[in-house]
């Protein structure tokens, strides 16, 4: 049986990124190291046959996912700069409209406020840029999903 066929009367067409991520992980790193890890399963899952909008949808969640672990202090910036460019040549191969690069970073934000419906486009947002930006947590400081969380939301208030 296809991977499809497993989810009855939806054609391949039709699932959502979210559709097909199992989230099963409980991280004590939270919630981006569960996205991290439940979208590795995901890869397992499907293999090479996905389609392109759920390919690009799957990179967005990895490099939010990747900020918010580089924002947290756990990942290093060489961690984060893989992903990223990881999710360059995405949407090298995958396509460049702006239209599909929109629909795939909104499957990827369904995805991460299911796990948290704090994440929105415009926290997303925020902390992409400023981990783009260059900026960098100190080594020392590792925090939790709520501070970063939370001081992301303070500083999005003050604009």
């Amino acid at each position: 049986m296809s991977l499809f066929g497993m989810f009855g009367n939806k054609t391949d067409e039709n699932l959502r990124l979210i559709d097909l991520v199992d989230k099963n992980e409980n991280h004590e790193l939270g919630l981006f190291a569960n996205v991290q890890n439940d979208l590795g399963k995901y890869t397992e899952k499907v293999g090479n046959e996905e389609d392109k909008l759920r390919l690009m949808a799957y990179g967005y969640a990895r490099r939010i996912s990747a900020a918010g672990l580089y924002l947290q202090g756990i990942w290093r910036r060489d961690d984060y700069n893989h992903a990223s460019m990881m999710f360059k040549n995405l949407q090298i191969t995958t396509g460049h409209t702006k239209e599909f690069q929109i629909a795939a970073n909104e499957q990827a934000i369904e995805l991460l406020e299911s796990y948290d419906n704090r994440m929105n486009n415009e926290l997303v947002g925020v902390m992409v840029s400023i981990v783009e930006s260059g900026s960098t947590p100190s080594p020392d400081d590792v925090f939790n999903v709520d501070f970063v969380i939370n001081n992301l939301k303070n500083a999005l208030s003050k604009y």
